[in-house]
């Protein structure tokens, strides 16, 4: 198994590339896109109904999301955990 680096409180401003969802399901997965060390990268991150719902509307509306959490890489592959915030950018 990779080792698993973490960066606390990690606030990331990019736009929503990809939804997942299952019809029955009550939470879903958003890609954002985001540069980090100078490169762009896909971060994943998993959201109850109602951030979902605004990443949704985020994703039609081709508006930034500003959320802020714990940025974890496995590998090459990124995704942001423990939410402390999720909104609109207003930007």
């Amino acid at each position: 198994r990779l080792k698993a680096d973490i960066i606390s409180n990690y606030e990331i401003t990019g736009e929503v590339v990809k939804l997942e969802r299952q019809k029955k399901d009550s939470t879903g997965q958003v890609t954002l896109t985001e540069k980090i060390k100078g490169e762009m990268r896909k971060i994943k991150v998993d959201l109850p109904d109602e951030k979902y719902r605004i990443a949704s509307q985020a994703n039609q509306d081709r508006s930034s999301i500003v959320c802020r959490g714990d940025l974890v890489k496995e590998g090459r592959l990124f995704s942001l955990t423990n939410l402390t915030s999720f909104k609109l950018s207003s930007t």
